[in-house]
């Protein structure tokens, strides 16, 4: 498993996001297929593991905190989120942070984002006006969130607030090889390289898209690489940047863990060739 560093610690590039665990058909969580993944991918390296609150209506992090309990707390680095983006008048910051703890069964966060931030309001309501920052910053000078950041899908403008606004010590940036021009990903990368802050991947398979193209673009893929999957394209294109800490995957079966364990176990950053050979790709996939 390839690993970055982030100050004194060392974070699989791999990391395991928790909202899409398989499920049942009543659609609970299926525990055990989790379980066997997650098992899996401590077996391979992976030490990073990504929830939130609303995920899975509130069970994925009971569930993350059922499988992981087995394992010593300081051999894995875990990731929740404040629900600010769904925000009601009953929500208090500081409840919900010792709810959440209380569900995971740990005693302290390595990393905590404010969720899923879009507009100016999503920000500034439970932020700002609402306090939460202000409970999260000092839950942070306490030892209780080793690092804090958000997660971010709005505009360049609000980006470049929030940044200038408070202190942050990560953010967690959407980013693929669809998204990095067309949804101006690259300039977020950039703004937070440029600022000192390292980036943590969501949607490095845009939803699962990616995962396949067209059939002449997989081709081209697949000339170019033989061997290897086509989402695995997409792993390395924003594995290989070299501000991010982790690239997160919401992996629902086995096969997908597997594969996205044999691109991270022996990973290889794209060569110009094998840019070259995206570029032509995604042309073709975009003529569709």
């Amino acid at each position: 498993m390839l690993y970055s560093n982030f100050k004194d610690k060392k974070l699989s590039l791999l990391g395991f996001g928790t909202m899409r665990f398989p499920t049942t058909e009543n659609g609970d969580i299926d525990v055990p297929a989790t379980e066997r993944m997650i098992d899996k991918a401590v077996s391979e390296g992976v030490n990073y593991f990504d929830t939130a609150w609303p995920y899975h209506s509130g069970m994925s992090e009971i569930v993350t905190a059922k499988i992981l309990k087995k394992y010593p707390r300081e051999s894995y680095y875990l990731a929740d989120k404040y629900p600010g983006h769904q925000i009601m008048k009953s929500y208090v910051p500081s409840e919900i942070f010792e709810e959440q703890l209380k569900k995971c069964g740990v005693e302290y966060f390595d990393y905590y984002l404010c969720h899923a931030i879009s507009n100016q309001d999503g920000y500034d309501k439970p932020y700002e006006e609402l306090g939460g920052y202000e409970v999260l910053a000092k839950e942070k000078e306490a030892g209780r969130i080793k690092r804090l950041g958000f997660s971010f899908h709005g505009t360049k403008e609000l980006f470049t607030y929030i940044l200038d606004k408070r202190q942050w010590d990560f953010v967690l940036l959407q980013i693929n090889y669809m998204d990095w021009v067309d949804e101006e990903a690259e300039f977020f990368y950039n703004e937070a390289a440029r600022r000192g802050i390292p980036c943590m991947v969501m949607e490095p398979l845009l939803g699962g898209s990616l995962a396949s193209l067209t059939p002449d673009a997989n081709e081209i893929l697949e000339k170019a690489a033989p061997g290897m999957s086509i989402a695995s394209w997409a792993f390395r294109y924003v594995g290989s940047l070299p501000n991010v800490l982790c690239v997160l995957s919401g992996m629902t079966q086995m096969e997908h863990l597997k594969d996205n364990l044999k691109t991270f176990s022996n990973f290889q950053p794209l060569s110009e060739k094998e840019k070259a050979a995206l570029q032509m790709a995604i042309a073709e996939y975009k003529r569709y």
